[in-house]
């Protein structure tokens, strides 16, 4: 997809809205109240993606788009301070995507109790956060496997796992395809 907006060519908002825009319009109709907010949110993220790449070329698509849906919505519905968490949050998640993070570092940064932080996250995105860090590695290693020769076990350690055996059994339970697999 990323590779289409590089082009200038029309299908990449397509193909955005194929593989993301139902999980985007929920995380927007769950932040604003009127669903034309919500609409509006969600195509000023495509217009987002279409102005900034080129010249970015992000490596993880969702990881690229879902703060826009976040920050929209924050200029929509200015008042809300869950926002601000999940947008600190995502970013902190992006951030530190390569590392063995857990739920206590991630509220440790914010300044929040895992059950409050938790409970926030889940309600404003539709998941919980470990869920999104681990669906952000997912999409990373599935990036990685396709377009770079590194080795499974490499990959695993870049994104913080210890054990690349545990990795692959993480990456089959999600996508129904060890990382060798879904290589070929």
């Amino acid at each position: 997809i990323v590779s289409l907006y590089h082009m200038r060519d029309e299908r990449a908002i397509r193909e955005t809205d194929a593989k993301y825009g139902k999980y985007c319009h929920r995380i927007a109709k769950n932040l604003l109240t009127l669903h034309e907010d919500a609409e509006e949110c969600v195509n000023d993220m495509y217009l987002a993606a279409w102005n900034r790449m080129p010249p970015e070329n992000p490596h993880l698509l969702s990881a690229f788009i879902y703060p826009h849906i976040w920050g929209g919505s924050h200029s929509a519905n200015a008042g809300t301070a869950n926002i601000s968490i999940v947008g600190k949050a995502t970013h902190y998640i992006n951030e530190h995507l390569s590392e063995k993070l857990s739920l206590r570092d991630i509220c440790t940064y914010l300044g929040y109790s895992e059950s409050y932080f938790t409970r926030v996250f889940t309600k404003e995105v539709g998941c919980s956060p470990i869920a999104y860090l681990m669906r952000l590695k997912v999409e990373r290693a599935q990036h990685l496997l396709i377009n770079t020769p590194l080795k499974i076990n490499q990959i695993a350690f870049m994104l913080g796992f210890d054990d690349p055996y545990y990795f692959s059994k993480f990456f089959s339970k999600i996508t129904g395809s060890s990382p060798r697999d879904f290589r070929k």
